[in-house]
């Protein structure tokens, strides 16, 4: 039977393109209670550096915790499961501001498990959806 673990950390990347103002993105963002509006099903974070909370995601209790938090537009967080702080992985969110519209950037990097990794690239197209769909029931008043 082959190996399943990999030995180097998996980086999922994506650029996410609204017709929403950056400063709209932001605010669903940097407020860990509007995580729920977009990026989890259940949210109880302060978005502070040394803060965290908790999250669920696809049924899971995630635990977060905040490194840091640029005002400009970014925020650095490391989650896993409750259960599992080994599988913690490490999200970088930021809001890329241009002419009309605004990109959300996602970089996540994965422990070197190839679990992990097999579904990094679901979940965030998952992700990237709900933001959308977010922004477009926001744009359309």
């Amino acid at each position: 039977m082959a190996d399943v673990t990999a030995s180097e950390p998996t980086v999922v990347t994506r650029d996410i393109e609204l017709d929403l103002p950056a400063g709209e993105l932001w605010d669903l963002i940097a407020d860990g209670e509007r995580w729920a509006d977009w990026l989890v099903d259940e949210a109880a974070v302060k978005v502070a550096p040394g803060a965290g909370g908790t999250v669920v995601d696809g049924g899971e209790e995630r635990t977060v915790g905040v490194s840091s938090v640029d005002p400009d537009g970014s925020v650095r967080f490391a989650w896993w499961p409750t259960d599992r702080p080994d599988l913690a992985s490490s999200v970088e969110l930021t809001v890329v501001e241009s002419v009309s519209r605004s990109v959300l950037r996602i970089v996540e990097v994965f422990p070197p498990v190839a679990t992990a990794a097999a579904t990094a690239s679901i979940a965030w197209e998952v992700r990237a959806c709900c933001v959308w769909m977010r922004a477009r029931a926001t744009t359309r008043v």
